[in-house]
């Protein structure tokens, strides 16, 4: 839950929004949609409670924003100073998937610098 609220993926909409928010409304959707493997009937019913093309841009964006914090750690939403929605929204597919990259291999470097700090008294 966001600040002990129950969320839906509709709360998305709300024009007042921070921008961390945002994007855990977002990577909150695609957890959903991930759920029922990104049916074609779930992102349907979405778009029809979400006018014109904001629904389709919602749904664009919670999948970049489900795919990268899934790659990096969700905790890492939660102190993002330099991703926004918007710029999810406008990233090309090409570009998303270097960043994809770019994020896999932050991550497994984090991993791999946690497990040697991890085991490293362990073998003395």
């Amino acid at each position: 839950m966001i600040s002990g609220k129950k969320r839906s993926p509709l709360d998305i909409l709300n024009p007042h929004r921070k921008e961390i928010e945002l994007l855990q409304y977002h990577y909150f959707l695609g957890e959903c949609l991930e759920e029922v493997h990104w049916s074609s009937e779930a992102q349907e019913k979405f778009q029809q409670k979400v006018p014109d093309k904001k629904g389709k841009n919602a749904l664009r964006i919670a999948a970049h924003a489900y795919q990268l914090y899934q790659a990096r750690g969700f905790y890492n939403l939660l102190g993002n100073k330099s991703i926004t929605a918007n710029a999810l929204y406008q990233m090309t597919e090409e570009d998303f998937q270097l960043l994809l990259i770019e994020a896999r291999k932050i991550r497994a470097e984090e991993l791999s610098k946690f497990l040697e700090g991890s085991f490293a008294g362990a073998q003395d």
